[in-house]
């Protein structure tokens, strides 16, 4: 077993295999645990840094399931032609993920992406892409939060209120965490002033409204 943090966890127990694409694999502790786990058969990490990927591959080499680990230098899906029943596209912001969907990618079932900032644009991608969110949660790992959204082929679209913080399904405690959290840093950051209009404005009506619920 590889220790985890919540929000690798997380994306773990939204793997369904056989076969399966960790994009961005970085240090390979998503991909190995995927396969010491069983949560799939065989698993075809990618990232775009040579030197992350060889983390990737002594990992693999480490726990012994090299034999079932593809590993390759990938900007997104350009080196993947097999059908994937789950891809994992996580650490990468938002634009970097929709720019990743834009181009030709393989047959998904699922798609499970984990944006580290801009996550509406990446929710808006999904949905040009012709996926629609099954699960929108949030986890909560040490001081941050996550945003973690699972799409299955199907127009499931965000509503607009939906697209900045996500559908909250299933409910979660981190998720209410996460708006009070980010409530309070615009009300600190604007003590005594008014917010300016524009997005900044908008995002914290939209907080207010969601803590008055």
């Amino acid at each position: 077993m590889i220790k985890l943090d919540s929000r690798l966890k997380a994306l773990l127990s939204e793997i369904v295999g056989p076969i399966v694409a960790d994009v961005g694999c970085d240090h390979g502790k998503l991909s190995v645990e995927a396969l010491i786990g069983d949560y799939a058969e065989k698993v075809i990490a990618v990232d775009i840094s040579p030197l992350s990927l060889n983390k990737t591959i002594e990992l693999a080499n480490e726990k012994g399931v090299s034999q079932r680990i593809d590993c390759r230098v990938s900007n997104g899906f350009e080196t993947i032609t097999e059908s994937l029943d789950t891809a994992v596209i996580a650490g990468l912001g938002g634009y970097e993920i929709k720019d990743i969907l834009s181009k030709k990618v393989p047959d998904i079932k699922r798609l499970v992406i984990c944006p580290h900032q801009n996550t509406a644009v990446a929710r808006k991608a999904i949905n040009e892409f012709g996926y629609g969110a099954v699960r929108d949660y949030v986890v909560k790992s040490g001081s941050k939060f996550y945003q973690i959204i699972v799409a299955e082929k199907g127009l499931m679209p965000y509503s607009q209120k939906e697209l900045r913080f996500g559908k909250n399904l299933p409910k979660s405690k981190d998720f209410d965490d996460m708006i009070i959290s980010r409530k309070k840093v615009l009300e600190d950051r604007f003590a005594g002033k008014e917010i300016p209009e524009g997005e900044m404005l908008n995002e914290y009506e939209e907080l207010v409204a969601i803590c008055s619920r």
